[in-house]
């Protein structure tokens, strides 16, 4: 095969031109409301996201969804035994 291969110690391809690796666009922070942000770089490949959330003890974003250049997150309804949690949501493409 020719092009970029990366290899272990012991020989083994670790990375080859015919795997998808992943890229990071950026973060958002929720401070516990929904939302909505643009980013062109979401159709310059397939996205997805990763929410983690900065607390416990309540809601995280259970509706997080990309559609075209827009991240959207919701939460369910809080009451006063389960707020709403701030959240990181890391989002990319790969």
């Amino acid at each position: 095969m020719q092009g970029l291969e990366v290899f272990d110690n012991a020989g083994n391809t670790v990375l080859s031109l015919t795997d998808r690796i992943g890229r990071v666009l950026g973060s958002v922070r929720t401070n516990g409301w929904p939302g909505s942000i643009r980013d062109a770089g979401f159709t310059t490949g397939t996205p997805f996201f990763i929410v983690q959330t900065t607390n416990t003890g309540g809601f995280s974003p259970t509706d997080v969804q990309i559609a075209g250049d827009m991240l959207t997150w919701n939460y369910p309804t809080p009451n006063q035994l389960w707020p709403t949690l701030d959240a990181l949501i890391f989002y990319g493409v790969y």
